[in-house]
């Protein structure tokens, strides 16, 4: 093992606070008071009953005192109107932990050193590595050079996605840091690369319109390693040559031997003030944080989101960040927001556990294909068209998604995944009229022959969103600020015909007159009838081949 030079921490900011007016700061936990407030078709709606009281419910915890005033403060800043215009983002989950190109990002970090091997990764790293005191994950650090790695065509893939904004992962449950830091060593200028991989996003990025995201896992990150294995099973000989419980590695493992939560908690804060200040993003992403534990504090988290907010603000930059929802809990049947209500924009990993009549906005972050991260003959079983449709359906119902790329060590980005993304560009190409800009309507959109794009996981109590079943007999709404209504198809009808029961004469949600309807990227006329029971489209048998049809309703 090789010693690394340590560079000083950052130091400690203060502020001072305005307490903002209108903010509730709540004394005990609630329901989040958007659930049941977006209205979905009848259909759906009979199918999501037969549901009730079986799945978990989002819930906000309580505004902690000592913070209180801050998170009112933080809570004045609005989500911008950029980031609900733009729909789009792309991340990555990429780092040291895909060197070995075996587990997901953030578990071969455990599993290397867990002798019970629940998951392959221990005996996976003996046959590959002759185990963890030849080549500890310090040393994979050392292995990761990224030397494949170009920021240019990060950047332009992402746009020719379709993104409005992109970024990387700065920081997985590892601890290891793509960005050059001076408040850790562990990180990619000092060690691995030695290149300030974010860094050179950001630059590459601010030349086009894209704008920039990050993300953190690090608040995961203490103790994640040693909690996970069964101490006992290790010998005194193996402790001494294994980087995980050196004190001179503390500050990468975080072994509460040697490091306390209490400056864990300094480290995590002042890792988000560095990057806010040094790189400026313009969307923070968190996942892991749970407010109220010493290594994790909430003052300290509202100190650190506050600075990102109000120096945005001095820029003159409109910022925001995601409020995650973790999992949830199988008992209490309750899910709760990492950050008070009303701060941020609500995230929803995967959809998981978000209700279908979820009101407001939010964001949805998936990933390109399971692992999150990249992996030997890496399976993509979701295709352009499960992503396109996930993405419909998602900002038909007031949200904006997030997709995670998984880069290989090097840097390369897998051929399937650029193909992915040059499709999902393509399609917006011609429809993203009706996706960039729009607001949810009344209602999402409309399913027959009893499909939802949603699911439910009774051993998990858990809701969640699929999209491998869904076709040509979904229609999804959205509506342009000026109010034209588009009605987007999934899949292309055999028949030749499309149904739209939410449009007919008389319809609460649309009662004026229909003159015209026109297919996004099609120049022939669309033949049409309106009647008691639906709007009836004729689907023009000469319209191009497409993942989805968007009709312009007049």
């Amino acid at each position: 093992m090789l010693s690394r030079f340590c560079k000083s921490h950052l130091a400690t900011l203060t502020f001072t606070v305005v307490v903002a007016s209108g903010f509730a700061v709540a004394e005990t936990d609630h329901v989040d008071p958007q659930v049941g407030q977006g209205a979905i078709d009848q259909q759906e709606a009979a199918v999501f009953a037969e549901y009730a009281g079986t799945y978990r419910i989002p819930h906000f915890k309580a505004v902690p005192a000592d913070s209180a005033e801050k998170w009112a403060e933080i809570a004045t800043y609005e989500v911008p109107g950029w980031l609900i215009d733009g729909k789009l983002g792309v991340y990555t989950h990429w780092g040291p932990g895909n060197v070995a190109e075996f587990a997901p990002a953030g578990n071969y970090i455990r599993g290397m050193y867990d002798k019970r091997d629940p998951k392959g990764i221990y005996s996976y790293h003996q046959e590959h590595y002759g185990g963890f005191e030849k080549v500890g994950y310090t040393d994979m650090v050392d292995m990761f050079t990224a030397e494949a790695y170009d920021p240019k065509t990060y950047v332009d893939l992402m746009l020719a996605s379709g993104a409005k904004f992109g970024g990387l992962g700065l920081v997985h449950h590892d601890g290891y840091l793509m960005w050059d830091s001076e408040v850790n060593r562990w990180n990619s200028m000092d060690t691995g690369p030695k290149r300030d991989l974010f860094g050179e996003f950001v630059t590459a990025a601010r030349k086009t319109d894209l704008r920039v995201v990050g993300s953190f896992h690090h608040a995961r990150s203490y103790d994640y390693t040693h909690r996970y294995l069964d101490l006992d099973s290790f010998t005194e000989e193996e402790k001494a040559n294994t980087d995980l419980f050196q004190e001179e590695f503390a500050d990468f493992f975080y072994n509460p031997e040697y490091f306390s939560e209490e400056r864990f908690a300094r480290e995590w804060q002042a890792k988000i003030i560095e990057v806010a200040d040094k790189y400026q993003p313009d969307f923070l992403w968190f996942d892991g944080v749970q407010l109220g534990t010493k290594h994790t504090p909430a003052a300290a988290a509202a100190e650190a989101l506050l600075h990102f907010f109000k120096s945005a603000k001095e820029r003159g930059q409109q910022v925001s960040m995601c409020n995650k929802l973790p999992a949830g809990n199988i008992k209490t049947l309750k899910a709760h927001f990492s950050y008070p209500e009303g701060t941020g924009l609500r995230c929803y990993e995967g959809g998981r556990d978000m209700p279908p009549d979820n009101g407001g906005y939010f964001l949805f972050d998936r990933a390109i294909a399971h692992p999150w991260g990249y992996v030997k003959n890496k399976k993509y079983k979701w295709g352009t068209n499960y992503h396109i449709d996930g993405l419909i359906d998602v900002v038909s119902r007031g949200g904006v998604l997030l997709l995670s790329l998984a880069p290989m060590a090097n840097g390369a980005i897998p051929p399937e995944e650029i193909e992915i993304m040059r499709g999902i560009g393509a399609w917006l190409e011609v429809n993203g009229e009706a996706i960039y800009g729009t607001r949810r309507w009344h209602i999402p959109g409309e399913d027959h022959n009893d499909v939802v794009s949603w699911g439910y996981k009774p051993d998990k109590k858990l809701l969640y969103w699929p999209y491998d079943g869904v076709g040509a007999a979904q229609v999804r709404f959205t509506q342009a600020k000026d109010g034209t209504l588009y009605a987007i198809v999934l899949g292309r009808p055999e028949n030749g015909k499309v149904r739209i029961r939410n449009l007919r004469d008389g319809s609460p949600y649309h009662a004026e007159a229909i003159s015209a309807v026109s297919l996004l990227g099609h120049d022939g006329e669309i033949s049409f009838t309106r009647d008691a029971e639906a709007l009836h489209i004729e689907f023009p048998a000469s319209a191009a081949q497409s993942h989805a049809y968007a009709f312009r309703i007049k």
